[in-house]
């Protein structure tokens, strides 16, 4: 049995299974590839091309050449369970994912479930792509209305709360709907 320092070590090398019980359109797929520079501040890259990705519905989610982008908006803490920005099988899905939180042309749910789907296709196994998407409902930027008419505000990242949801995920592999019911109440 792996201790728990060991599982979350394990975590990254969750990233190199790919596509194994599932064609490659299952989760969509992508028309291009990452071809970006990286910019003088070290931290955001400037796409070269476009990439676009295609989703199982057929809609195609645009990140323009010059897009600049700082990758996957992961807060540094979390560096050493899911990665760092411009790292592993969901670098086109983070950029993706970045453009249409900048601008905000989807809803936020949409736009964070399209990331889900855009790491399959990008080659994350199944795990850890549950646990990036559980990390970008819970913790991600929210707009828009609620329910109630009320802003949508962006829930403060909560390392505790972070590593509850985690160890439930990697423990129980829930189904997409249950860890929005988990997130979202």
């Amino acid at each position: 049995m792996l201790s728990r320092r060991r599982i979350i070590l394990a975590i990254p090398g969750l990233a190199a299974f790919s596509r194994v019980a599932y064609g490659q359109d299952a989760f969509g797929h992508f028309v291009g590839e990452f071809d970006a520079r990286f910019n003088p501040d070290a931290k955001t890259v400037t796409l070269l091309s476009e990439l676009r990705y295609v989703d199982p519905d057929g809609l195609t989610w645009i990140s323009p050449k010059d897009l600049v982008t700082d990758g996957a908006s992961i807060p540094w803490p979390l560096w050493s369970i899911v990665g760092s920005p411009f790292t592993g099988n969901y670098r086109r899905a983070a950029v993706i994912h970045d453009r249409y939180c900048d601008t905000r042309e989807k809803s936020w749910r949409a736009t964070h479930y399209v990331f889900y789907l855009a790491s399959r296709a990008d080659g994350c196994g199944e795990l850890y792509a549950k646990l990036l998407y559980g990390g970008v409902m819970a913790f991600g930027p929210r707009w828009g209305k609620d329910r109630d008419g009320n802003d949508e505000t962006t829930p403060e990242l909560k390392q505790e709360e972070f590593n509850e949801l985690k160890d439930w995920i990697l423990q129980n592999d829930p189904k997409i709907q249950e860890i929005n019911r988990r997130v979202l109440g």
